[in-house]
């Protein structure tokens, strides 16, 4: 296998001006993280990093809504960046992305806050039940074919691996633990530009319900939201998908993301179109 890809360097962006109130930026769609296409969760990664550079490092990322317009191709990017509110506690953006010198493809909605005083709750549970990632067995019985998949180390904590043959239809849940094989780190913590690309991972749990009968499906996004809940240090990220509801070539989809504290990460939630498998 090649040698794995580092996300901060390839979602880098780089401010190249202004036009009024709006910030402009450049960044690069590379191949090594497309599915098909660009993978959405590192696109909107990319437009993430450009957004947070306009709020300022003293905020964080609290959420995002990506809207898909139109596939975007690897190359050349053109972001966009309006802040739409700059307040005590928050800042609010919209960044448009889109290939260099066209029309924007998509935008990503942001609202950064910082830390105040209030109440502590997580109303998930950790799904204790799943083998952790060093009793787990490994997703990929070769090398995957999908350049995204090449990036990151996987282990099966629940469900099936979706190409295998002769398997009926369970329950939409899927659950696999991720490692980026280049750890995309700052400060020793995991890059916040790492969330979106493992929350975007949530297809396999519709095709869970399926079978092994069924036509083979991809699922091009059409939207994507994140609720970025903590950081961690900790390398294996445990993505844990459920598919809520698919009817008419369409389905939405949830995910929750812990490490091995037990600590939740992220949620996400995801419609998609449905569509057969060409190849």
């Amino acid at each position: 296998m090649a040698d794995a890809a580092q996300l901060l360097d390839d979602t880098f962006v780089e401010r190249t001006g202004s036009d009024g109130d709006v910030a402009l930026y450049g960044a690069d769609a590379r191949p090594a993280w497309s599915f098909f296409l660009p993978s959405g969760g590192v696109l909107t990664a990319i437009a993430l990093r450009a957004a947070h550079a306009e709020a300022g490092s003293e905020w964080r990322p609290l959420s995002s809504t990506t809207l898909f317009h139109e596939a975007v191709p690897e190359g050349p990017l053109d972001l966009r960046v309006h802040v739409l509110r700059r307040g005590n506690v928050t800042v609010q953006t919209r960044t448009e992305l889109g290939p260099s010198g066209e029309s924007p493809h998509m935008e990503v909605l942001t609202t950064f806050v910082k830390a105040r005083s209030g109440p502590s709750l997580v109303a998930r549970e950790f799904p204790s039940e799943l083998p952790g990632p060093t009793e787990a067995p490994a997703y990929w019985k070769g090398p995957p074919d999908l350049p995204f998949f090449q990036q990151l180390e996987a282990r099966l904590a629940f469900g099936r691996r979706f190409w295998d043959r002769d398997w009926e239809a369970g329950p939409s849940r899927c659950a696999r633990w991720f490692r980026y094989r280049q750890p995309p780190h700052r400060d020793g913590r995991l890059a916040l530009a790492a969330i979106p690309p493992l929350v975007d991972t949530m297809p396999a749990a519709v095709f869970e319900a399926l079978g092994s009968e069924h036509p083979r499906l991809f699922a091009p996004s059409l939207d994507l939201t994140i609720h970025y809940l903590a950081d961690t240090s900790r390398e294996w990220i445990l993505c844990q998908a459920r598919g809520v509801w698919a009817e008419d070539g369409y389905a939405s989809a949830e995910i929750e993301l812990w490490d091995q504290d037990r600590t939740l990460l992220a949620y996400g939630t995801q419609t998609m179109m449905l569509r057969r498998f060409r190849r």
